[in-house]
Formats: C-alpha cells, structure tokens, sequence
C-alpha cells in the first residue's frame, strides 16, 4: 500500500472544508509541514498507540495522527472503515498517508540508510482538547481525564476509563482490540453521555436525575430512551466480555425497537381517541415514610358523549405495585362527562424497606362509551406507565446533564 501521494496543502483544506469531499492520500511532506516536523510543542494526545498532532492549513487546523505500531492489514481495515464512516457526530476523516523514507542510522558503528515506515491519519481537530471534553462539555463543569495519560515515572502507558478491563490486563505482546472490547468502549461513552460520568450508575439513578431536570417538559418517550440507553449502556460495560452483547446490530435492533414504539404511540396520539390522556408517564416522586405519594391524570373527553374509563396494572407486575393499585385502595374508574375535563389523583404510599427493585409498573386506561355495554369492541386503550422516583429521599451522584442532548 505503499504509495506517493500528491496532494497539497489546498486540497487538505478544500477536504476540510467541505463535508462531501472524500478523504484523500496525503505526502508525508506535507503532514510533516504542517506540523512543524512533528514538533512537541504540537503535541495535542498521546497514546500507546499513536501521538497526535495539531496541524496549520492557514488559519485552520487538523488533527495528524502518527501510529507508533501498526499491522500493515489492519491499518488498511482501518483506512476502509473510516472512509464508510460519515455522520455529524462522528469526528471527519480528512486522510492518509502510509510512505517509508530513508533515515541515517547507526548500525554497528556505522552510519546506515534505513527505511523508516510512516503510517498517518489525519482527521477534523476537535477545539476543546479532546472526545471526552465534548461529551462533558453540556454534562458538567467537572474535568475528565484524557483517552490516555503517559506516566512520566514508570514510562508505562495508563489507560483511561474507556478500555475494556481484559485490554488492560492482558499482556502487552500479545494484546488485541476486539468487538467485545469495542461494545465496553461503547458503554463507557453511552453512561458518560447521560451522567457525565463514566462510573456505571443504575438504570433508576439515571431516570430519577433526568426526571428532576426536564420538569415538567419532560415526555414518556424521552424517558424510554434514556432508560433503554442505560441499560444498554450498563450492558455493553460489563466488567466480563462474555456477558455484553453479541454485537452492535443487537444494540441498533433495540434501539430501532424502541423508535418503532414511540412512532405507534405518536400515531395513536394523533388519531381521535375516545379520551386525551395527560400524562402517559406516572413519576411518583416518594415521600418520607407514612405520607402519600400522589400524581395527577389528567383525562378530557372532547366527544358528545358520556365516557367510562376504568385503569387495571398489566399481568406479571411487582406484587407491591398490585397492592397500591389494587381494588382495596384504589377506585380505578369512573365518567367523564361529554365535553368536560376530569382529574383523577393517583397516590401510592411505600415503607421505606418495601421498595420494589423494579420501580416500573405498567397500566392500561380503558374508555368506552357510557350508553354502549362494555366489550371488547367497542373500548379503546391507551398505556400509562408508572414509575417511583426516589429522587427526593437520596440525592444521587450524577452531575447536572443538558435537557439539549434529548
């Protein structure tokens, strides 16, 4: 793959500037240029791989990375993908330069002309220093560490929080990034996108921060996201390999899964439904012991006619969530006059020792018109999820997190 590329410093910043251009080769005299010789002082990261450098095309700037050690078929797997890759969050791939040159060297008290291979990528600079401080620039103000620090007294190289843990304790000969420890890699920047952490934090503690900052403005469909990232996010960071999952086209499935339901729920929500229900997502924020937790439903009826409802908890739910909405407490039912609102206030109430671990239950809102006997054929149904929030008994260690990232 050796090759002599010819563009030049016009044609990097014509790739740079515009976003359909396709990478391109680049000399390895013109990276060199571009980097003052690959000076330190242009040092912007350094890995065990790799040090990267910042480079000037005019008032401009890219990003040149150097590979310290590579495997000539992987580097050009490496080229291959990355020329597919484009998307708007996913730093651009500019170009590549693979050259070997002649060095002086000593060898055996001469001086020799080596042949020095070269192996480059070059890729759009990213201003704030670095992935990580993009992702946490709309989380929090806390710093994160780089991708990799160096050591400067052991000389061995300290891996971020980003490595799947069997990288990093493999032998260094012999190690190999594989898909599994891509998947960790994955999970790690999933949890950091909604904490602002990289610390695995529960699927619940993520719910109750998100639920507290969006307020009021917050949606069912928003939720589902972030719990179904969560969890996938916790997943993918399983400490062992076999445990993540299969693969990303699983992640995507699931992800697409959850898409595909929102879209049926907006559609359903568009069509005229017997009765407008507000919300479909119950948050019960709990009370100190011996108070009722209540939430509002809020149900309008805009037709000329008189309408039931009645709501029942799905099969399979917690035992605990069936007992707070169950029959002995809970009057789930009623009629909303035609062309009225009716407000029904659900209210829950939980020892502090009896929280079910699944803080989740859902439910169904049946409607049917009052003057019709009830069947199956003539009641529409719309789900109500409930979720207990204990936001408000613990404060949780997730710093604040940007509503603009939903």
């Amino acid at each position: 793959m050796d090759c002599k590329a010819s563009a030049t410093r016009e044609d990097l910043e014509f790739i740079l500037l515009n976003e359909d251009a396709e990478p391109k080769p680049l000399p390895l005299s013109l990276l060199v240029d571009i980097t003052s010789d690959f000076s330190d002082k242009n040092i912007i990261g350094r890995g065990g791989f790799a040090i990267v450098y910042k480079g000037s095309i005019g008032n401009r700037t890219v990003a040149v990375k150097r590979l310290l050690h590579f495997d000539e078929n992987g580097f050009q797997r490496e080229i291959k993908c990355l020329m597919k890759v484009k998307h708007q969050n996913v730093v651009r791939f500019l170009g590549y330069c693979n050259e070997t040159r002649g060095k002086m060297a000593g060898f055996k008290g001469t001086l020799v002309m080596a042949q020095e291979e070269e192996r480059l990528l070059c890729f759009q600079y990213l201003s704030k220093g670095g992935l990580n401080n993009y992702i946490n620039a709309g989380l929090t103000s806390t710093s994160s560490a780089q991708y990799f620090t160096h050591g400067s007294e052991t000389g061995k190289h300290t891996f971020g929080g980003y490595m799947a843990p069997e990288f990093i304790d493999s032998n260094p000969e012999n190690r190999a990034i594989t898909k599994k420890c891509d998947l960790y890699s994955l999970g790690v920047i999933i949890m950091e996108l909604l904490t602002g952490t990289r610390t695995p934090c529960a699927v619940n503690d993520v719910l109750d921060s998100w639920i507290s900052q969006l307020g009021e403005s917050k949606t069912k469909a928003q939720l589902e996201q972030i719990k179904e990232c969560a969890q996938i996010a916790i997943e993918c960071s399983n400490p062992k390999a076999e445990n993540r999952p299969l693969d990303t086209k699983h992640i995507i499935d699931r992800l697409q899964k959850v898409e595909s339901a929102q879209g049926t729920q907006l559609q359903s929500a568009a069509s005229k439904l017997l009765l407008q229900v507000h919300p479909t997502f119950l948050v019960f924020e709990l009370q100190p012991a011996g108070k009722l937790t209540p939430c509002l439903l809020h149900l309008t009826n805009d037709t000329d006619e008189d309408m039931e409802f009645k709501i029942r908890i799905e099969e399979g739910v917690d035992r605990r969530w069936s007992e707070q909405f169950g029959e002995q407490r809970f009057s789930g039912f009623g009629i909303v006059a035609a062309r009225s609102a009716y407000t029904l206030i659900l209210t829950v109430s939980w020892e502090r020792d009896d929280i079910p671990e699944n803080r989740f239950c859902e439910m169904i809102l049946e409607s049917w018109p009052n003057q019709d006997s009830y069947s199956e054929a003539n009641k529409e149904e719309v789900k109500l999820t409930a979720y207990l929030s204990t936001q408000h008994r613990q404060s949780t260690a997730i710093p604040t997190v940007n509503k603009k990232q939903l």
